[in-house]
Formats: C-alpha cells, sequence, structure tokens
C-alpha cells in the first residue's frame, strides 16, 4: 500500500514475475487486500496501472474496477 487515509488507499506496483504469471497470485493478493481494506472501512482503493496490459485490466475487471484515466510518469535527473 502506498498511501492509506481514512476511507481510500493507493496500491503501489503490483508484479508478476513471467514465471508466475497466470496462476492467480496477482488476483489472490488483491482480493486479500480489498478485504483487508474493506475491514478498515476504505471506500475507494486506486491501483496504478499501465493500461495497455490486458491481464491488468482483466484483474481490475475481477476486482470490480475500471481504468479511469492514465497517469504521466515524468522521469527526473540532474542536468549534470
Amino acid at each position: 500500500v502506498a498511501r492509506e487515509s481514512d476511507k481510500s488507499a493507493a496500491v503501489g506496483l503490483v508484479y508478476t514475475p513471467a514465471a508466475y504469471r497466470g496462476r492467480g497470485y496477482a488476483t489472490k493478493a488483491l482480493e486479500a487486500l480489498q478485504r483487508l481494506f474493506v475491514e478498515r472501512g476504505v471506500l475507494r482503493a486506486y491501483l496504478y496501472v499501465d493500461p495497455t496490459n490486458d491481464a491488468v485490466l482483466a484483474l481490475a475487471s475481477t476486482l470490480g474496477g475500471r481504468v479511469v484515466h492514465d497517469e504521466i510518469d515524468v522521469e527526473c535527473r540532474s542536468a549534470s
């Protein structure tokens, strides 16, 4: 969990190594996290995803979620 407030939570990266994909690990982990959020009274959870990743879009749908908007990633580094 990247951030959590009284009524919302943000989940950072959820990554499954290629050798373990397709076995339901991410689904089970996020379902458990969703149950924990319900127990804590969290009303909305945010999961940052790659909107071009079909597997994560299917997972979002399984969890009752949907893609709301894209994010912009900016790499910050010194000019030197």
